[in-house]
């Protein structure tokens, strides 16, 4: 079938990205695992490939960490640009996309697909380095198959404890986050992020009954009457005695055979009393997205939570991008029924970015997120929303 491009239509004005990358497609009937319908999933990824069945029905194919994975769009699915439904037109290559969804008896099913970054001369990429070279324009990065130029002007930056990166440290085989613009068509990276993140996993989480235990390799049959392939690995944590014929509640990854790797299992009876009971590590990253079209600012936030034999240590992150220059937002953080609270302002710089860093125990430059949490911690934080100086709302994110 011809695909007739949503934006052909409504967005004429748009400057495109047209990136190309070989990459596979992993098939539904090559997939061992069949899941049911109200089991969730969730992960974010680049769209590799989509293929329409009709104008509102088809696949999408969207590269996560490693691999490739199928999402069917049904006459449910909504699929969303800045809050504006497009449906399945709205899609093209090179997007970058979060998928939430669920499972069925023909494979992922999505309710809903965000597109994030809509490559009005903008791009995004997230993947290994593959190839890293010198010019005289400065350094460039192969990402996916495109080649990404990482100059005087990108800031670069690692997640986690390791400290800084400079140009020099950028090698095959590091993952990254890429983002930039297009200019004279050449891909230019205004920021590059090093480092895997927990979030960049496909999610799952559902029920099912037991129906086979093989030496760590469960099989679960699910509510829609199909099998779930479950691996227990030495880090799972398990709840109960995992027996044939029990209910189990699994939390995990998809891995590239599309099998559940499975962080959590809590059998029936085993329920946990508290969302957070014995819970060591908690992290949690979404995507701050406009509320009304016409709002080009975007931004993320990550909070963690660390619990050790000394304490506890947590922290928030917030960055913005395609900020107005030099102007001050501010920080709306709520806490669930115990309200919102001021976390202060976030000022952008002159290429529009900025990111403020909190931590209950702060150092450098971050700020002291003690006397924010008041009674709360990061993990009962519910949505976060940058808001102009008059306190309207312009970008938010719900965990």
């Amino acid at each position: 079938m011809k695909r007739y491009s949503y934006r052909e239509k409504n967005m004429t004005n748009r400057s495109e990205v047209r990136l190309l990358s070989a990459l596979a497609l992993a098939l539904f009937w090559l997939c061992p695992v069949v899941l049911a319908k109200g089991t969730d999933v969730r992960f974010h990824g680049t769209v590799t490939k989509v293929d329409e069945t009709t104008t509102t029905t088809g696949t999408v194919t969207v590269r996560v960490i490693g691999f490739d994975v199928p999402v069917k769009v049904t006459s449910d699915s909504d699929v969303v640009l800045h809050g504006d439904k497009v449906g399945l037109a709205g899609i093209e290559v090179n997007d970058f996309v979060n998928v939430d969804g669920f499972f069925s008896s023909s494979g992922i099913v999505a309710d809903e697909i965000q597109i994030l970054d809509d490559a009005k001369g903008e791009f995004r990429l997230r993947g290994p380095v593959t190839a890293v070279a010198t010019s005289a324009a400065g350094t460039t990065i192969t990402v996916l198959g495109v080649t990404v130029l990482v100059d005087a002007d990108t800031t670069l930056e690692r997640r986690g404890p390791d400290g800084g990166i400079t140009l020099a440290d950028l090698k095959t085989g590091l993952q990254v986050d890429a983002t930039g613009t297009q200019t004279n068509e050449v891909l230019v990276a205004a920021r590059v992020k090093v480092g895997s993140r927990d979030d960049d996993a496909a999610r799952v989480q559902f029920d099912g009954r037991i129906t086979s235990n093989n030496d760590g390799r469960l099989q679960a049959d699910t509510e829609g009457g199909g099998i779930a392939v479950v691996l227990v690995t030495d880090s799972t944590v398990v709840k109960g005695t995992l027996a044939v014929g029990k209910m189990i509640r699994v939390k995990g990854t998809l891995n590239s055979q599309l099998e559940v790797v499975a962080d959590r299992i809590i059998v029936e009876g085993q329920e946990e009393r508290d969302d957070h009971e014995g819970e060591e590590h908690f992290r949690k990253e979404v995507n701050l997205l406009p509320v009304t079209a016409g709002i080009t600012l975007k931004g993320e936030a990550n909070v963690e939570y660390k619990k050790n034999e000394d304490g506890s240590v947590q922290k928030l992150k917030v960055e913005i991008r395609k900020a107005e220059p030099n102007k001050e937002y501010r920080i709306l953080v709520t806490f669930g029924s115990a309200g919102a609270v001021d976390f202060g302002a976030i000022v952008a710089d002159a290429r529009g970015n900025a990111g403020v860093r909190f931590s209950s125990n702060p150092k450098g430059k971050e700020r002291d997120l003690k006397p924010l949490l008041q009674a709360e911690t990061v993990r009962d934080i519910t949505k976060l929303q940058i808001t102009d100086s008059s306190k309207t709302v312009l970008i938010e994110g719900s965990f």
